[in-house]
């Protein structure tokens, strides 16, 4: 810099002292002396060194303008080289292009994924400061919490600035249109302090309505504009839901809908306070907004020290664990997104390597070209920056064609992954544009960077001194050997993509072949809600009865039957029980999942009756209480014993003692990589709640009966809907869809990179094969056989391939111990998949060095000969 400021110096004293001469020879032709008119000259001029300085920020702006001016004009016509380059070699542009956009949408794609559920904020005001409140049972974490214990925790907890209770519901709408069962999110405590979010129309619950359960709603955003257009005319509108007449007072923003990641709620309303919710009941997530000052590790501090005064309650036995919100919702996303973000990563440095090698070979051809231009003059920092320019526009070119891919992967994923509960369909938005912007620039500074060295370390004599055109291609052996490397490593992350895929399919094999305790073929589901305004415990009865009778008699149906909740459809109900005549320590109450039951839901879904019998219709209304147990529960609390015949008190919904009738088998309800439920059954008619799931056991197509199944209801009665029909087998690999997802989405990738590897492997061998054709004929002249030739070219290409498998074997071994908590039955280090991965990949690249092989055993070595 000081050395540019003293060339500009005298630039601008001259201009300055030339200015001053000119005054002095005015004022002199003028009359005045010549020492006073340098006097006025200088007065009336001014500061000469502020002047100075001022002139010399002029010229360095300008000289600035000008290198400016300079640098655009060299990138314009880098550029427009660049492309008339690009279409003067059309296949090398094409292959090039596509293989980034392969790469770079995959990429864009799954970042999109990462990034709306990962790394954006929730749409929350200060979403960091909210928490979920769990229950603990034995050193278990995550279980909902009770009404009571809720207002519990809300007096007690000094923690918490306020906390708000969420469940949901189904409620049949009526009066607008057909009959529609929707989801009610329930609220409870003080959402508007929890969440602080603003109706967007009207106004939201008072505390008295949320303390008495008033017969207000709220719509949620979504259906407010599909249904009414975002019109302010449906505030003060009644909606008849379940028959029972709730007024609208306002619209709940969708930032809400975000606590439920599956069945989000499309009405909001009070939570109603009911009889059955009891201690034994737990049903209730519980959100809590910390209060000022509160960390969450001093929450979780204060919600122990909570948990161990409650217990001391005689009826409180549970404690307290506090997680924050952002791990509650995407806990169980995180693992599965990250191990499809490093899939796409090796992807993509595949996809670099592959493009890396067609930029050198296209920087080969093209050394005589830069040969010359050196000799004319080019410096080789010019020439370099145009091998740069080349490579950023192959780049950019990429980038704009990921566009359309990631469109397509994000179908793929949402096709694949429409019941997977953490997956979102990703959004091609201004921050993943940019995303795609800068990896595009960044991949093409890698795939570009060795060709530009290698330009500007070039020497001219030696590049003019390149004869042979055999040899321009190839740039010689020593340049063979660094693409057969590049393509080598290639070969090894294949390795690594390809065992991670066979793990995550053997997990999924794994998971399909567990015994679910039941027989999921050929039953049909359907949910339905039975309004408690018109329908009580009586009605409800009648009601069950005709309609088991009328679909009894649809054709290809041998079994009808009901339950609160299915096996494997991620609702549950669980709660305490009594023995009767056994006492238990605080916190050692039994547990159990609860469900409700008709008789013929064993023989529906073809669960084993172990001891005793199942229901009948002697279980009714006023009849003794009977329960059924699972053989879990069985063995748990009467080990070695036989349960029938024994007493418990069923804490939720009766406060009668229930007998034991019978034990029946295990089923698995969580999950299939979850150990069997115990359960405890009781009937339908005992326990009557308004909604339920109607399961049909079909000889045939279930599908082909739904159209029987809404008749039937609708002619029992017209204002009632169903929901979530579908058979069970739907539900049970509906209960696997994450873990398909990311075994479907991880073996596209792999697929894509075996391709990707291939390609570049059948390259190298090409090319090979060019630059000895000269060779191959003069051997085959002198006698050689094709057998020899096959031999030669295979034994180029083979220590290569045996490299690549080795190392990529043990990086595989490194690598899929991170998906270890994903795997199931199956080690990371599992000899099979590894062995068949490696024998997949060297299968596959001895066929892509074989064809060249082949070639060139094929040839004629007169025309071998003439080659040079």
């Amino acid at each position: 810099m000081a050395k540019r400021e003293e060339e500009q110096a005298p630039t601008a004293r001259e201009e300055v002292t030339f200015h001053l001469e000119m005054q002095i020879r005015a004022l002199t032709e003028a009359g005045w002396s010549e020492e006073a008119a340098r006097r006025e000259a200088a007065r009336r001029f001014g500061n000469v060194e502020g002047i100075e300085r001022a002139l010399l920020r002029v010229d360095r702006r300008r000289e600035r303008r000008q290198r400016w001016m300079r640098g655009l004009r060299d990138l314009r016509r880098d550029v427009a080289y660049a492309l008339r380059s690009l279409r003067k070699r059309p296949l090398f542009a094409l292959v090039s292009v596509l293989t980034l956009s392969l790469g770079l949408g995959a990429t864009s794609a799954v970042f999109a994924l990462v990034d709306g559920t990962l790394l954006r904020p929730l749409p929350l005001p200060e979403e960091d400061r909210l928490v979920y409140v769990r229950e603990t049972m034995r050193g278990e974490v995550g279980y909902p919490a009770s009404l009571p214990e809720f207002e519990d925790w809300t007096d007690q907890a000094s923690f918490v600035e306020a906390a708000t209770a969420l469940t949901t519901n189904a409620y049949t709408w009526t009066g607008e249109g057909a009959p529609e069962l929707v989801s009610a999110g329930l609220l409870a405590g003080d959402p508007a302090r929890t969440f602080r979010l603003r109706p967007l129309a009207g106004r939201a619950f008072t505390t008295e309505e949320l303390a008495t359960g008033a017969h207000v709603v709220m719509l949620s955003e979504t259906i407010w504009r599909e249904r009414y257009g975002g019109r302010s005319d449906v505030l003060g509108r009644s909606l008849m839901l379940s028959d029972e007449a709730y007024t609208v007072i306002g619209v709940m923003p969708r930032a809400l809908g975000t606590l439920r990641v599956r069945n989000v709620p499309q009405l909001w309303m009070p939570l109603p306070r009911l009889p059955m919710m009891t201690r034994g009941l737990h049903f209730l997530d519980v959100l809590a907004r910390l209060a000022p000052g509160v960390s969450l590790e001093q929450a979780r501090a204060q919600a122990a020290a909570l948990s161990e005064s409650l217990v001391q309650d005689p009826e409180t036995d549970h404690g307290l664990w506090v997680t924050s919100l952002r791990e509650e919702l995407t806990g169980s996303a995180r693992e599965p997104l990250l191990i499809l973000l490093g899939a796409v990563l090796v992807v993509l440095c595949i996809v670099c390597a592959n493009v890396a090698n067609l930029v050198l070979a296209r920087s080969l051809e093209r050394t005589r070209e830069f040969g010359v231009r050196m000799a004319m003059g080019a410096g080789t920092s010019r020439l370099a920056r145009q091998v740069v320019t080349e490579s950023m526009v192959l780049g950019l070119l990429g980038g704009l064609g990921s566009l359309g891919v990631a469109v397509l992967v994000a179908r793929l994923i949402g096709g694949v992954s429409s019941t997977a509960s953490f997956l979102s369909p990703p959004a091609l938005d201004a921050r993943v544009l940019g995303f795609t912007l800068l990896a595009s620039m960044g991949v093409a500074l890698a795939f570009g960077l060795w060709p530009a060295l290698r330009v500007a370390r070039a020497d001219v004599a030696e590049t003019l001194r390149s004869t042979s055109e055999a040899r321009s291609l190839g740039g010689g052996l020593g340049a063979l050997k660094r693409r057969r490397m590049i393509a080598g490593a290639e070969l090894a992350l294949c390795v690594v993509l390809l065992a991670g895929a066979g793990l995550l399919v053997r997990t999924m094999v794994n998971l399909l072949r567990q015994d679910t305790g039941f027989v999921a073929d050929r039953v049909l589901t359907a949910t339905m809600f039975l309004p408690p305004a018109r329908y009580d415990s009586t009605r409800r009865a009648v009601f069950l009865e005709g309609l088991v009778l009328r679909l009894q008699r649809l054709p290809g149906v041998e079994h009808v039957a009901y339950s609160s909740h299915l096996p494997l459809d991620r609702g549950d109900t669980n709660g305490g029980f009594e023995i009767i005549g056994r006492a238990f320590a605080p916190g050692e109450l039994p547990t159990a999942k609860k469900r409700i039951v008709s008789e013929d839901y064993f023989a529906a879904l073809g669960i084993p009756v172990l001891s005793g019998r199942v229901f009948s219709s002697a279980d009714r209304e006023g009849a003794p209480e009977v329960a059924i147990v699972s053989e879990a529960v069985a063995r748990r609390w009467w080990p070695g014993e036989n349960p029938v015949g024994r007493r418990i008190r069923f804490l939720w919904g009766s406060e009668l003692e229930q007998e034991v009738v019978g034990v029946v088998g295990d089923v698995k309800h969580d999950g299939l990589d979850e150990p069997m439920a115990g359960m405890i059954f009781v009937p339908t008619a005992q326990f009557a709640q308004p909604g339920f799931s109607v399961l049909l056991k079909t000889s045939r197509d279930p599908l082909q009966l739904v159209p029987s199944l809404r008749s039937e209801v609708l002619a029992l009665d017209a204002t009632l809907a169903l929901s979530s029909v579908r058979p069970m087998t739907q539900i049970v690999t509906g209960s696997v869809a994450p873990r398909r997802t990311t075994m479907i989405v991880f073996a596209a990738f792999a697929a894509l990179a075996l391709l990707l590897a291939t390609v570049g492997v059948y390259a190298i061998a090409a090319q090979a094969v060019t630059q000895r054709t000269h060779e191959i004929g003069l051997r085959m002249a002198i006698g050689a056989a094709r057998g020899d030739v096959l031999r030669l070219v295979l034994g180029q290409e083979l220590p290569v391939i045996a490299a690549s498998a080795t190392v990529g074997l043990l990086a595989a071994l490194a690598a899929t111990r991170v998906l270890r908590a994903s795997l199931f039955q199956v080690a990371p280090s599992d000899p099979l998949t590894l062995g068949l991965a490696v024998v997949l990949l060297v299968v596959v690249a001895l066929m892509a060095t074989w064809l060249p092989a082949r070639r060139a055993a094929r040839l004629d070595p007169l025309r071998a000969l003439r080659s040079e």
